[in-house]
């Protein structure tokens, strides 16, 4: 990326990211989360890009992708609180115990 590069830059990219997922342009969003997370230096920016792609795999059944992602997003920002939720999503419910 070029000289000016600006934080606002990737706020706006993760942000319409988002857009093209609330209107299901999933392809559209997966690519721009792509790029996002090759091209920014930014951690925050970066973690919610993983959030939000791993989001969108786990949602097309790419679970192993998800948890990979979700996984960078937390090491990135412990507080990503999409990763946290997206992470317990992804674990394994507890067995019941079984009734006395």
């Amino acid at each position: 990326m070029s000289g000016d590069y600006s934080i606002d830059y990737d706020f706006v990219r993760v942000n319409l990211a988002e857009q093209l997922m609330k209107v299901r342009r999933y392809n559209d969003a997966l690519l721009l989360l792509d790029q996002i997370i090759e091209e920014s230096a930014d951690v925050p920016f970066v973690s919610q890009a993983r959030a939000d792609r791993a989001a969108l795999r786990f949602e097309n059944g790419d679970t192993e992708a998800a948890r990979s992602d979700v996984q960078l997003a937390l090491r990135l920002d412990p507080s990503n609180t999409r990763a946290q939720n997206l992470m317990n999503a992804m674990s394994p419910s507890p067995m019941p115990l079984p009734s006395k």
